[in-house]
């Protein structure tokens, strides 16, 4: 995707990945976080939620052409940027090669980063199968979208599913749950 950027590794607030990630998109710098599938038990109930794999680490890559004194100062300025990774002695940020990017997303993709559990865990008399990643092609089974095609935004927990759906006539964001998602090939 970001095959063109130089990355660099950037320092989160405690539990601000996410937020800082998003942030950082929104200012248009190409951004990695890698997530792992975990099992979170609350008020008795087992849920699949996703977190970042790497605590308070993700990637940011800047356009290698660009300004990197002025590209640092806008991501340091960035909500939930703690500080910048950087060889000791020196201002400029450490470059991280993009072979290592890349087989860190591999790594994601083979679920390296996930709970071996989440693979399937028990929910009552029926087995919940692992979270659709970001990119993934859904069919919406229930609702009034039944039938459409839609590709995953983000899935944060079984229960809070975003999707995109692209129709001809309509089309929009829209939150919806695991049970009502079947994932095309």
């Amino acid at each position: 995707m970001f095959h063109d950027h130089s990355w660099y590794i950037v320092h989160t607030k405690h539990q601000q990945d996410r937020i800082c990630a998003e942030a950082l998109e929104r200012k248009r710098f190409g951004v990695y976080l890698p997530m792992g599938q975990r099992i979170v038990k609350h008020a008795r109930r087992e849920e699949v939620v996703m977190r970042p794999a790497l605590g308070r680490y993700l990637f940011v890559g800047f356009d290698p052409d660009g300004q990197l004194g002025r590209m640092m100062s806008e991501v340091k300025r960035t909500i939930g940027v703690e500080w910048m990774i950087q060889p000791a002695g020196t201002r400029a940020p450490l470059p991280v090669p993009p072979s290592i990017v890349e087989a860190l997303r591999a790594a994601e993709d083979a679920g390296f980063f996930d709970d071996p559990k989440c693979i399937r865990i028990r929910d009552g008399q029926t087995m919940v199968a692992r979270l659709p990643r970001r990119g993934d092609l859904v069919r919406v089974m229930e609702g009034p979208f039944a039938g459409f095609l839609a590709e995953v935004v983000r899935a944060p927990s079984e229960n809070r599913i975003e999707i995109v759906i692209k129709h001809a006539r309509m089309g929009g964001r829209f939150t919806t749950s695991l049970a009502k998602l079947e994932k095309v090939a």
